[in-house]
């Protein structure tokens, strides 16, 4: 029994040094969790002010200062479902490197430490989505160009379509650029799927 203890280790001491592995790894995680939430609801108030700030103060009358206006809008837009994903995951517990769900396992989403990268990242989608709306409505692609007319001088109507348009495309960034995605791919190479 002692060469066993002794090669093999005791079989409390194993369960006692994986709970306290476990425990520094959930603590590290809902340190790292603590972490994304506060960048992005730093994001989220940060380009809400400078949307604000070039909505109140910039003229709006200049195509560089409206673009700005979809990028800044679209961005809080994908912040914010990046901030929601974030939290309703932290809600629902947290999976460890190994797969381990706690508490009890279930089919929800759980926070980890690979998804705190994507989450700090998606806000970047909003970027690319200010940018297709922006020049879609410049182009005169429907359903864009019934929010905003650039023949006629902007009026407020036309510039806040504009930018609800801007905000759920980016609170929708990942789903939009996904279906963009693949209407292209059905263009160029047809309907073949695989």
């Amino acid at each position: 029994m002692a060469l066993k203890v002794y090669f093999f280790g005791s079989m409390d001491e194993s369960k006692s040094r994986n709970e306290d592995d476990d425990k520094a790894e959930r603590e590290a995680l809902e340190k790292r969790a603590r972490g994304v939430i506060g960048i992005l609801l730093g994001i989220i108030l940060g380009f809400t002010g400078v949307s604000w700030g070039i909505f109140a103060y910039a003229n709006c009358q200049h195509h560089p200062n409206v673009l700005g206006l979809c990028v800044c809008v679209s961005i809080v837009g994908s912040a914010t479902a990046a901030f929601m994903s974030c939290l309703q995951r932290v809600s629902e517990g947290w999976e460890l490197a190994d797969g381990q769900q706690i508490p009890k396992p279930n089919n929800k989403e759980r926070f980890n430490a690979k998804i705190a990268y994507f989450l700090l990242f998606r806000p970047f989608l909003g970027i690319l989505i200010g940018f297709i709306i922006y020049f879609a409505a410049l182009g005169h692609v429907p359903p864009f160009s019934l929010a905003f007319d650039f023949k006629q001088p902007f009026n407020s109507t036309s510039l806040h379509k504009l930018l609800f348009m801007s905000l759920v495309g980016g609170f929708f960034a990942k789903t939009v650029l996904d279906k963009l995605k693949e209407i292209f791919e059905s263009l160029i190479f047809g309907n073949k799927k695989g």
